[in-house]
């Protein structure tokens, strides 16, 4: 019972902290709208999802295409991570991202939705940053091999290269 909404509030009542945080974040989300942020963040969403899905079609006929857009989206979402601190132009960048690559491509946006090879590149990033190849050769083919982990590993350079220019090619307004 303590946990239900209730109407009335007397003056010993106190405001929930996920209240207070959701009014903060409904507000510098509408600040980030006003200012152009959000566009921002939406244009360039779409501009990642173009570049993945010409990624897509260089891999089109590769035996690890799956593996490779897998990789390649980790490392895209990871490049937000590290270049955009705001949170809300972070998931607004990614939101536009997911949306823009479903309505263009269903097939590789179902692909890129390996939680398990997700969990597994975090863990091996965290532990060894720039040494993602190994688990890319592991989801490749159960086992490392090293012309597979140099390939990851060359993936993981190229790929960041991109993603990193691209989105640090945007500069967002202070709310």
């Amino acid at each position: 019972m303590e946990d239900d909404v209730k109407i009335y509030k007397s003056e010993n009542t106190t405001v929930s902290n996920d209240i207070i945080n959701s009014e903060d974040s409904a507000k510098a989300f509408l600040a980030h709208k006003d200012n152009g942020n959000i566009d921002k963040t939406n244009e360039m969403g779409k501009l990642l999802a173009n570049c993945f899905l010409n990624t897509a079609k260089r891999f089109k006929n590769d035996e690890y295409k799956r593996q490779k857009l897998t990789l390649i989206s980790f490392l895209m979402c990871d490049e937000l991570e590290l270049n955009i601190t705001d949170e809300i132009l972070q998931k607004s960048a990614l939101g536009s991202f997911k949306k823009a690559l479903l309505e263009e491509d269903k097939e590789i946006s179902d692909i890129i939705t390996d939680n398990v090879a997700y969990t597994l590149y975090i863990m091996e990033d965290r532990k060894q940053a720039g040494h993602i190849g190994k688990i890319y050769s592991e989801l490749c083919v159960n086992e490392e091999n090293e012309k597979l982990i140099e390939c990851g590993n060359n993936l993981e350079d190229e790929y960041r290269s991109l993603f990193t220019d691209i989105i640090t090619s945007y500069t967002f307004k202070s709310i």
